[in-house]
């Protein structure tokens, strides 16, 4: 009998698939790192591991996006988006605050920024 993994979305593979889907994102940093400046790669990385509910490593592969192209408006709110998944909440507001310094007059950045700080004072 096969094996099976689930996400905790309920999405689930064979467990060999599992082995060659990470396997996968090995393949895709390693493009990464003989292509960083195509954000293409970065995204491609970033979906993938949110897929495999890798949130964790979505964060980080994101995080090497903003790091390595110009990043755009919206890669900071994903950046801030997976963080707050994660519950860490200064992390979020950290990548909205450095996506208003490229973009400061991004109403979304600026409102996000509040959902966060807001969500801060809850926790």
């Amino acid at each position: 009998m096969i094996g099976r993994a689930c996400n905790s979305h309920g999405t689930c593979l064979p467990t060999r698939n599992v082995v060659i889907a990470v396997e996968g994102l090995e393949h895709m940093r390693r493009a990464i790192s003989r292509e960083p400046s195509l954000a293409e790669l970065h995204e491609h990385l970033v979906t993938a591991c949110v897929w495999l509910d890798r949130i964790q490593d979505a964060a980080l592969a994101l995080e090497g996006k903003l790091a390595a192209v110009q990043p755009g408006e919206t890669d900071y709110l994903r950046a801030a988006s997976i963080h707050a998944q994660l519950q860490e909440w200064p992390r979020a507001a950290e990548m909205l605050r450095a996506g208003l310094a490229q973009f400061p007059k991004s109403e979304k950045l600026r409102a996000g920024l509040a959902e966060i700080e807001s969500q801060r004072i809850r926790a």
